[in-house]
């Protein structure tokens, strides 16, 4: 119980730190700039590539799109349908998009988000991938990536549940594919 506990909190901390971002004063933008009703996940991320990435078969958990707090966001996350035995947790693969108005203004949550997980385990850059990127890992192995493109921010994170390996070179893959196509 006390492992489940701690896995818990450990998770929920590092995808604070992953995620965390500083506070930016919202600002006013065109109104051209709003969810495109045209984004569904099989675009960026398809059911495929997901299972190719966490191993197993998946399912969508969730998709969101909105504009708020200054940027457009759009997110997403696929399941695995097995449910892990030992901590009864399922692997899952989440993906999130960030646009912002200007290219210095992604600059600068990127840099913030790089910045807060230099200060919490091993950044790696990605220098391949869109303008600059980074690769980070917490203490179970479980990548996020991070690519920033011009004024948009990519986010993709994969979560194992348990010592089942992930196909980081799948993730990279589709890493790649993602940034070069949008």
């Amino acid at each position: 119980m006390k492992n489940k506990i701690f896995l818990f909190l450990t998770a929920a901390s590092l995808t604070n730190f992953c995620f965390a971002q500083n506070s930016i004063p919202a600002k006013q933008y065109p109104q051209q700039i709003q969810c495109d009703s045209t984004w569904h996940p099989h675009q960026f991320i398809t059911p495929a590539e997901a299972e190719k990435i966490v191993l197993h078969s998946v399912f969508l958990k969730d998709s969101l799109c909105d504009f708020k707090n200054g940027y457009l966001r759009y997110n997403f996350t696929y399941k695995a349908t097995t449910i892990d035995s030992s901590t009864k947790l399922r692997a899952s693969i989440f993906f999130g998009l960030e646009q912002y108005d200007q290219a210095a203004r992604a600059k600068k949550v990127y840099d913030h988000i790089k910045i807060e997980n230099q200060k919490i385990g091993k950044v790696s850059d990605l220098n391949d991938i869109g303008d600059e990127g980074f690769l980070a890992k917490d203490l179970a192995n479980n990548p996020f990536i991070m690519i920033r493109q011009n004024n948009r921010i990519y986010k993709l994170r994969a979560l194992n549940a348990a010592n089942v390996q992930l196909s980081f070179d799948e993730l990279m893959r589709t890493a790649k594919k993602i940034v070069s196509s949008h």
